[in-house]
């Protein structure tokens, strides 16, 4: 329950603020955490696709940080 409103309350401010490089990852990292993998990766190549054309940088991050969260899960087919 707790990670469930850590989840939504952390959704909402990346909502708010979907350059924030920190909240997405720390959103993913807890979604991953609580068994939410597929969520983690998913919320992980949304912000790619939106921060890809203005901001490769972060997007390279990101895509560096679903690479980690599926390393953590033992998927590493993936």
């Amino acid at each position: 329950r707790t990670s469930t409103a850590a989840i939504d309350s952390l959704r909402q401010a990346v909502f708010a603020n979907p350059d924030n490089i920190a909240l997405i990852q720390l959103l993913s990292q807890i979604q991953a955490d609580s068994g939410r993998v597929d969520d983690a990766a998913r919320t992980l190549r949304e912000s790619v696709l939106k921060l890809e054309p203005e901001n490769k940088n972060a997007a390279a991050e990101l895509q560096v940080k679903l690479g980690d969260i599926y390393a953590e899960s033992n998927r590493n087919n993936e």
